[in-house]
């Protein structure tokens, strides 16, 4: 099976959040992203993002376009009060899910972030070796009178790219999922306020924060 980040095109090398709290129900700050492309024609990154008011996202310090759409904030049925359009909001509610599986929040990487290959000093040993042992196989291969094949397909190593930090300004207001907010109320006069996260679903992490919120790939 495809590992998600190869579909995707990166994987999620480091994530950080910073957030100011409003105990009356919303939150403001930011989060960075640092990614690391697994082609080297990525222009394009989709992430996770419900509930969340974007602000403005910068790569590498260069600001970014960006689209945000999210396929449950519309989602109405025909007469909402009768229990027999239940069949009408599951269709509904199905394919809007499965839009969003790909990602609520489309970034455009500005053409002043280029996708660069990383030269490692152990790529470069990697492929020191693994020249040196074909070549030893095919002398080996030659001395016998077999006609023998390099086996580079099997010995070439991954190609490394240059990882990318993505910063995403966003506010949050009444959140539905994800966190939830404790303050004191008429019937518990004496609560702490504070705050917490919560799995309330699978996919409840992209209902506070801007993330890759997939169940097998966190």
């Amino acid at each position: 099976m495809q590992r998600e980040s190869t579909r995707r095109g990166f994987s999620v090398n480091h994530q950080k959040v910073a957030l100011e709290i409003d105990f009356s129900g919303s939150l403001q700050g930011f989060t960075e992203i640092t990614i690391v492309p697994n082609i080297p024609d990525l222009r394009t990154v989709h992430l996770h993002a419900r509930h969340c008011k974007i602000s403005s996202i910068k790569i590498d310090g260069h600001t970014a376009g960006f689209l945000h759409h999210d396929p449950l904030s519309n989602l109405t049925v025909s007469k909402p009060d009768e229990f027999n359009v239940y069949p009408e909001l599951k269709r509904r509610l199905y394919s809007a899910l499965s839009e969003s599986d790909e990602g609520e929040l489309s970034i455009a990487i500005p053409s002043q972030v280029p996708i660069t290959l990383v030269h490692t000093a152990a790529a470069t040993a990697a492929a020191t070796a693994n020249a040196s042992a074909n070549a030893n196989a095919n002398a080996n291969a030659a001395g016998s009178g077999v006609v023998g094949t390099s086996g580079s397909g099997q010995h070439q190593h991954s190609k490394e790219y240059t990882p990318i930090v993505i910063r995403i300004e966003y506010s949050l207001k009444d959140p539905e999922e994800g966190i939830q907010f404790v303050i004191p109320s008429q019937t518990y006069p004496y609560r702490v306020p504070h705050v917490y996260t919560t799995p309330s679903s699978p996919d409840a992490a992209r209902c506070w924060i801007p993330c890759v919120d997939n169940l097998w790939e966190r």
